[in-house]
């Protein structure tokens, strides 16, 4: 199993940790690949095997998980590595597949808000971004 865990910044003892999803294995080193997210009072983070989990900061506590696998994705050769990205309401992330490259999960809910449906490559090994072009929001990830 894979963990996200709290640590008191000025004891430097663990305060709590959470089940982040099962544990990745592969001939590179199994675990996590990325970090975890914190807005708020929530953390966002993504396990190996592609499941991003909402806990919350104080506590641990789960508020929702989202599996890539349910949204259409498949595990990449080095796991999922990306951070999720929060922008506004919205935690963008990158389950790749037929089903959109780009998925925006609602950050209060978990609940799909919505998906890349032209762009259906699959995941990559790089965090969501997003870029004001003339002089409208966008998002992307590594193609």
């Amino acid at each position: 199993m894979e963990y996200v865990i709290a640590v008191d910044v000025a004891t430097g003892k663990e305060k709590w940790s959470a089940e982040a999803g099962p544990l990745l294995t592969n001939k590179w080193g199994g675990g996590p690949r990325s970090t975890p997210t914190v807005v708020g009072d929530r953390v966002f983070a993504m396990s190996g095997q592609g499941h991003l989990v909402c806990l919350m900061a104080a506590s641990g506590e789960r508020v929702w998980e989202v599996s890539m696998k349910d949204l259409g994705g498949a595990v990449p050769t080095w796991g999922y590595t990306e951070s999720p990205l929060v922008t506004g309401d919205l935690v963008l992330c990158t389950p790749g597949g037929k089903q959109g490259t780009l998925a925006a999960i609602n950050a209060a809910t978990g609940d799909v808000k919505w998906r890349s449906t032209s762009w259906d490559d699959p995941a990559q090994y790089a965090s969501a971004i997003t870029a004001e072009i003339s002089g409208t929001t966008q998002a992307s990830s590594s193609p």
